[in-house]
């Protein structure tokens, strides 16, 4: 194991990735386009984003920016949301001559549920005299600036106040103290994200990414998902052919095999031995992953959200009228129990395909009254792994939750039941990663309440979903005893080497 001197020197500083989000044709690619004095709209079809890029920029007073151009329409609400949570800083853009629509609203409910610093932006105010007046009256109908946000208005067509917004974007870096979450290490294989993929019918797959550790050499091996490729080629954001991605960089690479959803983990290793061993552990452990339960009572959902962010209980409430709302938020708010309850989002009407799209990324329960979803939205919501509890009344959601117990947190408990020590980290997609572990107290068993902790100090909840020892699934692992372990991680992006599992049962 490397000692402490060399584990300093590998540490560097990564670019802050800022994503611009918005309504559609409120300005996003305009402003980037400002910002980096280049053309950005020639990539999709009418100038219209449908996908997710990634470009740099040297910006004062802050240096290197990485932007992330995100899709505007409704249509594309999960891949936009991607694009969030790749992003350290999100800026809102709103067209003043378009107002506050509903989907800017459920935009920045999106954003604040994912948990990311916002800056509001009001754009094209070269289009309207007294920007400032109009947007206190539609705010103060909208409540959309409620929680105080940074505001700034510009006109990215006429650059107009975009320096202002640079300048809040840095003080919202400062304000949040996000400089910690910018060191990495350099000196090490590249390990990144993904943006986007795409076949051509030319090259093949082009898969975009960004390098978040690391750099990225021809030739590197990745593995990402279950699947490995040498990457043959390598352009940069102005497709220019490159022989190495640095460190904060998004760039274009063929000689993957498969394309991938953006938000997929990727690592290199060092040889295709190596790599078609740990994609064969991967597809083993993904094919042994127990199915989740199809049908779920609110004590089986308290349960499980017992390890959610914040250990709350978020909820989305969907019903016929607005009165068994408000009745079943005052029900759901005082429930008996040690979880505080937050509301995610409340609307008159059915489940939509956004309201599926919320659930899943802020870990919310959704909640109707009065109503059924159809087939397509429960099918939707098995897949995106998102629980849709249906009630006639209020009553019935009363009910159901007397059933919920006063159970304490895991936090609340003594000491955990077994203890494990994370040796190597593989990232699967999206929430998931494989671990190398030894046990090193108890008998370690699947957990949905594992408690993640680092140089002694708590940092999240994860799943302990899968166990294996020598490649074979078992049940349990004893102390003294290395074994893989699948988790899903809840409350944070991701694990290191060193950090320790507390697992209650």
């Amino acid at each position: 194991m490397e000692n402490i001197n060399e584990s300093i020197n590998r540490i560097g500083k990564r670019a802050l990735v800022v994503a611009i989000v918005g309504h559609v044709d409120h300005g996003k690619t305009t402003l980037i386009e400002r910002i980096r004095n280049a053309d950005s709209s020639n990539y999709e079809a009418g100038g219209i984003t449908q996908d997710i890029f990634a470009y740099s920029s040297i910006t004062p007073p802050i240096g290197k920016l990485i932007f992330v151009d995100t899709p505007g329409h409704v249509t594309f609400e999960l891949t936009r949301n991607y694009g969030v949570k790749l992003a350290d800083i999100v800026v809102i853009l709103i067209a003043i001559d378009d107002g506050v629509t509903e989907e800017c609203k459920k935009i920045l409910t999106n954003v604040k549920a994912i948990g990311k610093p916002v800056v509001l932006g009001i754009n094209k105010i070269d289009k309207r005299p007294n920007v400032k007046n109009i947007f206190s009256s539609l705010d103060s109908k909208s409540k959309l600036n409620a929680d105080g946000s940074k505001l700034v208005y510009l006109s990215a067509k006429k650059g107009i106040g975009v320096p202002n917004l640079m300048t809040s974007i840095h003080v919202e870096a400062k304000r949040t103290k996000l400089s910690h979450k910018l060191k990495t290490l350099v000196n090490i294989p590249a390990r990144g994200t993904v943006i986007n993929s795409v076949v051509t019918p030319t090259m093949g797959i082009c898969t975009t990414i960004l390098v978040q550790a690391g750099s990225l050499n021809l030739g590197d091996i990745v593995l990402l998902n279950s699947d490995y490729g040498r990457v043959r080629l390598a352009y940069d954001e102005h497709n220019k052919r490159i022989e190495r991605v640095s460190l904060a960089t998004p760039a274009n690479i063929y000689g993957l095999p498969t394309p991938s959803k953006p938000g997929a983990k990727f690592i290199v290793v060092p040889t295709e031995q190596a790599a078609k061993d740990l994609a064969t552990q991967r597809k083993c452990i993904l094919n042994n992953k127990p199915e989740e339960p199809e049908c779920v009572n609110i004590k089986t959902m308290f349960d499980m959200l017992r390890t959610t962010d914040n250990n709350s209980f978020r909820y989305i409430v969907k019903s016929r009228t607005y009165g068994m709302i408000e009745a079943a938020v005052n029900t759901i708010n005082n429930i008996p129990n040690n979880i505080p309850a937050k509301v995610i989002h409340k609307s008159v009407g059915l489940v939509y395909e956004s309201d599926i799209g919320m659930a899943a990324i802020s870990g919310a329960v959704i909640i109707t009254l009065g109503i059924k979803p159809n087939s397509r939205i429960l099918k939707l919501s098995k897949e995106r792994k998102v629980i849709i509890k249906s009630f006639r009344t209020v009553y019935e959601l009363a009910e159901d939750l007397r059933s919920v117990g006063f159970q304490s947190k895991p936090e609340s408990r003594d000491k955990p039941q077994a203890k494990a020590t994370v040796k190597r980290v593989f990232n699967v997609s999206g929430n998931e990663a494989i671990l190398g572990c030894i046990v090193e107290a108890g008998v370690l068993k699947r957990s949905k309440s594992t408690i993640v902790s680092r140089n002694g100090k708590e940092v999240g909840i994860c799943e302990v979903r899968t166990l294996k020892l020598f490649k074979t699934p078992v049940e349990e692992v004893k102390r003294g005893s290395e074994c893989g372990v699948l988790v899903v991680l809840k409350t944070l992006q991701e694990l290191y080497v060193g950090d320790m599992l507390e697992v209650f049962f």
